[in-house]
């Protein structure tokens, strides 16, 4: 997939373009209709990984080395414009029916009812700096709180 946007199919579903997902979602007379789409940074992930644990490997860290890049802010996600639709996503009204016990009777309506869209959008974003840069830019501070955590020096008397 080039730069931009696209959409993946659930599994099972036949693949769809972004357009024929958008005119499901306003096509759909279901009040309680959602979509929803995900943001993905264009980033070689691999080789920052590689060249991250080589950093560490090279200040002699013998232990097991586990490298993650964490997403948070990365689902957008579009509900209906209806009245209960918004009253269904309010947290008022989930903490009126938890404190009601009414979710017991509510909550499997709302999973029956509402309708998502069987295909996820995907938002492809170049970020602002490479990956070889990343590295190179970040390469001594690694270092540094590497040998900073896995050695500790002991004064000899």
């Amino acid at each position: 997939m080039q730069e931009g946007l696209g959409s993946i199919p659930e599994s099972g579903n036949a693949p769809k373009t972004l357009r024929e997902t958008i005119e499901d979602y306003t096509h759909s007379s279901n009040i309680l209709k959602e979509i929803h789409m995900i943001k993905q940074p264009l980033w070689d992930f691999q080789g920052v990984t590689k060249a991250v644990e080589y950093c560490v490997r090279a200040t002699g860290f013998p232990n097991k080395i586990t490298i993650a890049f964490p997403t948070t802010n990365n689902k957008v996600s579009a509900f209906s414009s209806h009245p209960l639709s918004r009253m269904a996503q309010s947290c008022w009204t989930w903490c009126l029916l938890a404190v009601t016990c009414l979710w017991i009777i509510f909550l499997p309506l709302f999973y029956i009812v509402r309708k998502k869209v069987k295909t996820t959008i995907v938002s492809e974003y170049p970020v602002l700096i490479s990956g070889p840069d990343f590295y190179t830019r970040n390469y001594y501070m690694i270092q540094g709180h590497v040998l900073s955590r896995s050695f500790t020096t002991v004064d000899a008397l």
